[in-house]
């Protein structure tokens, strides 16, 4: 049986309040963007610099390209990941890897196939989406030698209530960005079940997760408690802190009822049995990334400075990822070693995993 980190002591004289998953989003999403988050900010730096122009790379490889490109967003939330998206998607230098991603023929009138990219974002938050939709366009478009166009869309989507979900009104994905999601999933089996049984990624697709690296689990974890998710053994931490932010207004924490801590063993043997294989990087990169808070983050503000400082100052990593493939219908084993990350995602302070994380592709 899981063990979930939930209704963790509070410090003394310091009130905490626990909500489901979705009301705690809700709560927090006027100050998501704006609270220092470091995982958060992490993140958005290793999908920029590392692991979206790898994603890029890995897309432009495919066989049999499509002048139609569909992308979503897992967990968008705010619509984090997916601005990194789109500020990747128009850096100049991913503008020789973007150009490879369509075909070169022409129409039967001998015209040039117009290119498309539909992004879809997927989060269980209202109110998140409200935000994401205020402040990311429908459409836009990228020049490259030829135009690029791009239309983004939000849309409820509960992993955890895959049946009460309305019908998903686009075909299955190219690429799955889910980014510090996982730890508000009880076992990694149900992330990927669900992926493959809603159809939510197409056959030789990619699945790119993040998440916070076990070295500042240890950082914030007490003992270690085991169980069983019905699969195979696991093993969880109970951590000081979890995702979670500071009410402006009362002072008070606010937090998740339930967050989850899944080992990296468990993540890897979950993606296993769904056929999940690592695989390396176009880029000649391992497939793995691994990132610490270092003093020059703070100094240029890729890391809020007084949230940061006692991870520059304790020098542990504090997030991975990288990426892989799926291989289906095979079921394939994948065991990790110093070659193998987990492939995960959480949204705060909680560990799951391996030392990177990892996008992963379906055959």
């Amino acid at each position: 049986m899981e063990q979930s980190l939930s209704q963790q002591p509070a410090q003394a004289g310091r009130k905490i309040n626990y909500f489901p998953v979705k009301e705690t989003y809700d709560l927090w999403a006027p100050i998501y963007d704006n609270d220092g988050n470091i995982l958060q900010s992490l993140d958005s730096h290793g999908l920029s610099q590392t692991l979206l122009p790898r994603l890029f790379s890995l897309l432009a490889n495919k066989p049999n390209p499509s002048s139609c490109l569909q992308i979503t967003d897992l967990g968008t939330g705010t619509g984090r990941a997916t601005l990194a998206l789109l500020s990747a998607l128009q850096t100049p230098s991913n503008s020789t890897t973007l150009a490879h991603l369509f075909p070169t023929n022409l129409n039967e009138q001998s015209l040039p196939l117009k290119n498309e990219i539909h992004i879809t974002g997927l989060d269980a938050s209202g109110n998140m989406l409200s935000i994401a939709r205020s402040r990311i366009p429908a459409t836009s478009s990228i020049p490259l030698p030829s135009t690029i166009e791009i239309h983004t869309s939000f849309h409820t989507h509960d992993i955890l209530s895959p049946t009460q979900n309305p019908a998903i009104p686009y075909p299955p994905a190219d690429a799955i960005i889910c980014a510090l999601v996982l730890e508000h999933i009880p076992s990694p089996s149900i992330l990927f079940r669900q992926i493959t049984t809603t159809k939510l990624l197409k056959h030789g697709g990619f699945l790119l997760l993040t998440n916070m690296h076990p070295d500042m689990a240890r950082g914030v974890a007490s003992a270690a408690a085991s169980g069983s998710d019905g699969v195979g053994k696991t093993k969880t931490a109970r951590l000081v802190t979890q995702a979670g932010f500071k009410d402006p207004e009362t002072g008070e924490k606010v937090r998740p009822e339930e967050d989850w801590a899944h080992t990296i063993e468990d993540v890897m043997d979950a993606a296993g049995r769904e056929g999940y294989k690592l695989a390396s990087g176009e880029d000649g990169g391992a497939g793995m990334e691994e990132l610490r808070v270092e003093r020059w983050m703070l100094e240029t503000g890729v890391v809020d400075k007084q949230r940061g400082e006692k991870w520059a100052r304790g020098g542990g990593k504090c997030w991975f990822g990288g990426c892989g493939d799926i291989q289906r219908p095979s079921k394939l084993i994948v065991t990790s070693s110093d070659h193998m990350g987990p492939m995960m995602c959480t949204n705060s302070n909680v560990p799951i995993s391996t030392s990177s994380y990892l996008p992963f592709l379906a055959h």
